[in-house]
């Protein structure tokens, strides 16, 4: 098992993974879920600003935050939730345990929160290998496991590409990360299938009942990770390549529909078969060598850092350097190094607007704040 969404890995992180998390997790317990006080961590600062806050950590491949919580929520690939308290400890028992389809790029893959932060989100794999996306009721404390409401399902043909991005927008709706479904160059064809919920951005209302799904925008290969900017409302997409790049792709806020042109193009390279008419280019294309799978950041709107304001945060699994561009004249302007996190398979974005990471080696860091 890999908690990233490529498929050339690194020998460590594959031997670090399977010897932890061979077996799939199980949710036996149907009732309620209690948050827990964080047991002893330590907290360990990094020399060049960016602090490592927990590396006892297993997997982790998603952060979130709840409105008014202290805590941090991380995804562990595995099938668990689990708390981090403001000075680094980690509870004991986890939040949340979900049975998963774990290995490889399957498992526990993202989570979010409502804005009111009475509801979390989940997206798994689950036990018969599909993309499955769950509601859950949160109380005071606490996430009741018996409330599991099922928002979207999806056939996986493939063991990878499952996506998992996570994110509620800033139209209260969430949106859905899906990948092609797996196989090299999408022998499928469901990125540019207009009747295939793969190779999209898909939203739903979580409070319809039934939710409906509905294509927000198509093209994509494996959009590992998203973000709307909170300032602009603009989305931005780390978009994973095939063989030769890696993409980020951004549109303005308001604005559906956009074909980023995969499996015709990978970024702006012909592919197979003729490109469609209407496919918008990346913002920025990322040729692989030392980059292998692109993690799509955010737009940076915290207070700690100025220098970075406005700019898109980004980074990759198989380049540790972290990095940061903003937009000139509809272009990708300078890249600017902002930290070095190895084996990086996420970032999140606290209610301050500093910015945070997870890492393959079981850490969680902070980038930005104090």
């Amino acid at each position: 098992m890999r908690p990233l969404p490529c498929a050339a890995l690194g020998a460590a992180l594959i031997a670090l993974v399977v010897a932890a998390c061979s077996d799939s997790s199980t949710d036996t317990d149907r009732g309620s879920a209690p948050i827990t006080a964080p047991a002893d961590n330590s907290t360990r600062p990094t020399a060049d600003g960016p602090r490592v806050v927990t590396a006892d950590l297993v997997a982790p491949v998603g952060v979130a935050w709840r409105s008014g919580d202290p805590l941090v929520y991380v995804a562990e690939q595995d099938g668990r939730v689990v708390a981090v308290g403001p000075d680094g400890r980690v509870g004991r028992t986890p939040v949340l345990e979900i049975e998963v389809t774990s290995g490889g790029e399957q498992g526990l893959l993202g989570l979010a929160f409502s804005a009111d932060g009475n509801e979390l989100y989940t997206y798994v794999t689950d036990p018969d290998g599909d993309t499955r996306v769950d509601a859950w009721s949160v109380g005071p404390g606490r996430i009741d496991r018996a409330s599991r409401r099922t928002l979207l399902t999806v056939d996986q043909p493939f063991v990878t590409h499952n996506g998992g991005g996570l994110v509620v927008g800033p139209d209260g709706l969430l949106y859905i990360g899906l990948g092609d479904g797996g196989g090299a160059g999408d022998p499928g064809g469901n990125a540019q299938d207009p009747n295939s919920l793969l190779g999209k951005i898909v939203r739903v209302d979580p409070r319809a009942r039934p939710p409906r799904p509905e294509i927000f925008m198509s093209g994509l290969r494996n959009p590992w990770r998203f973000s709307f900017d909170r300032e602009t409302g603009s989305i931005w997409i780390g978009d994973v390549g095939q063989s030769a790049v890696e993409e980020i792709d951004t549109a303005p806020a308001g604005e559906s529909g956009v074909n980023w042109g995969w499996d015709r193009l990978e970024g702006t390279r012909t592919f197979e078969g003729e490109a469609p008419t209407d496919a918008r280019a990346p913002i920025l294309e990322i040729p692989h060598g030392p980059a292998c799978s692109v993690i799509g950041g955010y737009v940076y709107r915290g207070r700690a850092r100025p220098e970075l304001r406005g700019r898109y945060v980004y980074g990759d699994f198989c380049d540790p350097t972290v990095r940061a561009f903003a937009i000139t004249r509809g272009r990708a302007g300078s890249r600017t190094e902002v930290a070095s996190i190895d084996e990086l398979t996420s970032f999140g974005e606290d209610p301050d607007g500093e910015l945070w990471a997870t890492s393959g080696r079981g850490e969680l860091v902070r980038l930005t704040g104090s």
